[in-house]
């Protein structure tokens, strides 16, 4: 699997009225790596003075051509903002808006503010802001961290995983005892400790099929698609003993393929431009004896992570003139 092959995805609502803020993928565009503002909008001179809280929705997708699932992932913050602001990283689902609930737990960085030496159990940290990270505890007990001196795209240095046994916040540094010693030492300033939210597999999945038939067996056997399989409900219903049409509710818009239990259907749709195969139903599915008006119903959700970005900028910030974040996903093929 190549990087190209993963792919960031905006939310269908970008405001910063929460009630119209997130909500599903927007599977026809894409965040563009390294542009500015691709995700989060300019900060006025107004909301550097009195200090603003945003947050923006995003979707990384893994969308191979060829159906491949990315295992053992990690996703964090891998650079400190230069500016005086803050950028927190935080779960979401693939429906949910600003205003539906709390948000989740934050994922953090910090910089090493003591130089670590290897066999060393614990790490003293400068965290991007002291009394936000305080407040909100980016590092917790039990959570992996990612501590090095490296790029994430190959570079000079270390880098390793650790375990974090206890964490102690301090007014101006905080204090990480590892539930395993250092294998390598790391200078201060160039060392960067994120917490890392860990995924163990990213692929499409389906909900068990519901068959309403007297006769009627579905197999469970679906055949999903990595680039293509959206978020959403579908329902099949025979209208005749082998006939069939299938239903799907998409981003709240309904589309429609006919199918029969002898030949395999392929739902596709276009998608930015391109045809996308949402999913397939082989005949293989389809055994037992059916009856007109026969129903199979399940849900699917794509090959995705939903993700909030929250950035806080407090009060009397100053310029923000060539301020970045930056998020990295890592993750194996097998």
């Amino acid at each position: 699997m190549n990087s190209t092959d993963i792919i960031w995805h905006p939310a269908l609502l970008n405001s910063n009225t929460a009630a119209n803020n997130g909500g599903g993928m927007n599977r026809a565009a894409v965040i563009a790596n390294d542009t500015k503002n691709n995700l989060l909008p300019n900060v006025s001179q107004t909301e550097r003075t009195n200090g603003v809280t945003r947050n923006r929705k995003a979707f990384v997708h893994v969308a191979p051509t060829v159906n491949t699932d990315l295992l053992n992932v990690k996703v964090f913050i891998d650079k400190v903002t230069p500016g005086d602001d803050y950028v927190l990283l935080k779960t979401g689902t693939f429906v949910d808006k600003e205003s539906d609930a709390a948000m989740s737990r934050p994922y953090g960085i910090a910089i090493l503010n003591t130089a670590a030496s290897a066999s060393d159990t614990t790490v003293v940290v400068r965290c991007e802001n002291a009394a936000g990270y305080t407040s909100l505890t980016p590092f917790r007990s039990g959570d992996t961290v990612r501590i090095a001196n490296r790029d994430v795209m190959g570079s000079d240095g270390n880098e390793e995983y650790k375990v974090i046994d206890t964490v102690t916040y301090g007014q101006n540094t905080t204090s990480i005892a590892l539930t395993t010693a250092l294998a390598h030492s790391y200078p201060t300033e160039t060392t960067c400790v994120s917490s890392v939210y860990m995924i163990d597999t990213i692929t499409p999945l389906n909900t068990t099929p519901v068959t309403t038939s007297s006769a009627g067996v579905f197999a469970n056997t679906l055949g999903l698609s990595h680039a293509g399989t959206p978020n959403a409900a579908w329902t099949l219903t025979f209208t005749t003993t082998t006939a069939y049409t299938l239903n799907a509710i998409i981003d709240g818009v309904s589309s429609n393929w006919t199918g029969n239990t002898s030949a395999t259907l392929t739902a596709t749709a276009t998608v930015g431009g391109a045809t996308k195969t949402l999913l397939s139903l082989p005949s293989s599915l389809f055994s037992g004896t059916w009856a007109q008006g026969d129903t199979v119903t399940f849900s699917t959700t794509p090959a995705a992570i939903p993700l909030w970005v929250t950035q806080i900028v407090p009060a009397a910030t100053g310029s923000l003139s060539n301020d970045y974040c930056s998020i990295a996903v890592l993750g194996e093929t097998a």
